[in-house]
């Protein structure tokens, strides 16, 4: 897939999205997060198309990934990030390369979590263990700390 930033719209291309009284039937959750509901997808979609320099149908999918608002000046924008599927996706690497160069148009970054920390092969497992590799992880008891520091405050140990 392929990320695109900086995609911005005019507030008012956004779909309005009508407010319902409070005795009205309410829309599931589904709903009302539907994306078509809460994002103007044609226009993204031409958009896109138009920032890669491709036609429409080239085009597969179109995914919001964020949306923000750009208020710095009197006419309020709608700022997008879009996640990009192709039709053909033996064309994604030719169509990156072809916009190495641009700051808005990349390969979308991988967003699985994994681990910050692992463990070097053979390291001693502390808590199935019980004991402190170097012996210094853990420091005093508080009550005996504090006696340490402030013994007319504490009393006699």
């Amino acid at each position: 897939m392929i990320r695109l930033t900086e995609l911005k719209l005019p507030l008012s291309a956004l779909p309005v999205v009508e407010r319902l009284a409070v005795d009205a039937e309410q829309p599931t959750r589904a709903e009302a997060l539907d994306p078509a509901r809460i994002h103007p997808l044609p226009a993204l979609h031409s958009l896109a198309a138009q920032a890669l320099g491709v036609a429409e149908a080239a085009l597969a999918d179109v995914h919001v990934f964020k949306r923000s608002f750009d208020a710095r000046k009197a006419d309020l924008l709608a700022v997008f990030i879009v996640d990009v599927t192709l039709a053909d996706p033996a064309q994604e690497a030719a169509l990156l390369q072809r916009h190495s160069g641009h700051p808005h148009i990349g390969p979308t970054p991988d967003m699985r979590w994994v681990p910050p920390v692992t463990a070097p092969a053979g390291w001693p497992d502390i808590a199935a263990t019980g004991d402190d590799p170097d012996g210094e992880r853990r420091g005093t008891p508080a009550e005996r700390r504090a006696r340490q520091l402030y013994p007319a405050r504490c009393g006699p140990g």
